[in-house]
C-alpha cells in the first residue's frame, strides 16, 4: 500500500510539475551574481513563496507546492524585475539593471524603504487597480499630499519624510500579496 501511495504521489506531482525547484539564476547586466537579491515566486492563487540563496551554486531556490505565475527580483541599488515563469525545468534567468539613484524591494502588504520611517502600502484591489499609501511620511499628487493615491504601473510618484526629504516611487507589478517597488533614496 505504501508503494501504491509513493507511486501516486510521484505520478501527481510528474504531472503538474509543482514539486520540482524553481531556480533562479539573478545577474547584473554584464552577467555577474547580483548581491543581497530578494527573489519572490507568487503563485497561482495569489500565495508567496520566498526562494532562498543557495551558496553552493549561487542560485535561489524554492520547492512551491503549486503553480508559479511570475518571480519578483528586487536587490539594492538595481532596479526591480517581474519575470513571468515560463513553466519551463532549468534556471529562469533575471538580469537587474544596476542604478546609482534607485533601489528595489518586494512588500508584503506592506514595506519598509531604506532609511524611511513609516511604511509604504501598496494595495491591488480586486478591479486590477493599485493603490499607494503610507504610514508616517506623505505621498503626493501634483504637490499635493494625498492619503491614497491610484498609481499605474511604472508611474513614480513623489513621497517626502517629516524632515523634508523628498523621493520617489513607482511600483514595478503588484498582486493580492506582494508587490516590487522601486524607489530613489530621499535627500
Amino acid at each position: 500500500m505504501k508503494r501504491f501511495f509513493f507511486l501516486l504521489l510521484t505520478l501527481a506531482i510528474s504531472a503538474t510539475g509543482f514539486a520540482e525547484n524553481l531556480v533562479v539564476k539573478v545577474t547584473n547586466d554584464k552577467g555577474q551574481a547580483v548581491a543581497n537579491a530578494e527573489v519572490v515566486a507568487v503563485l497561482k492563487s495569489g500565495a508567496l513563496q520566498e526562494a532562498k540563496l543557495d551558496p553552493a551554486d549561487g542560485h535561489y531556490k524554492c520547492q512551491p507546492a503549486e503553480e508559479c505565475v511570475k518571480i519578483y527580483v528586487a536587490a539594492p541599488e538595481h532596479e526591480g524585475e517581474v519575470k513571468q515563469h515560463p513553466g519551463t525545468a532549468g534556471p529562469v534567468t533575471v538580469t537587474l539593471k544596476p542604478s546609482a539613484t534607485k533601489s528595489s524591494l518586494i512588500t508584503r502588504k506592506t514595506g519598509v524603504i531604506p532609511g524611511v520611517d513609516g511604511l509604504i502600502i501598496p494595495v491591488f484591489d480586486s478591479s486590477g487597480h493599485t493603490w499607494l499609501s503610507a504610514t508616517k511620511f506623505s505621498i503626493h499628487d501634483n504637490g499635493r499630499k494625498v492619503p491614497i493615491l491610484q498609481v499605474s504601473l511604472h508611474h513614480q510618484v513623489d513621497a517626502v519624510t517629516p524632515a523634508g526629504k523628498k523621493f520617489k516611487i513607482s511600483v514595478v507589478d503588484a498582486s493580492a500579496e506582494a508587490s516590487l517597488l522601486e524607489y530613489t533614496v530621499p535627500k
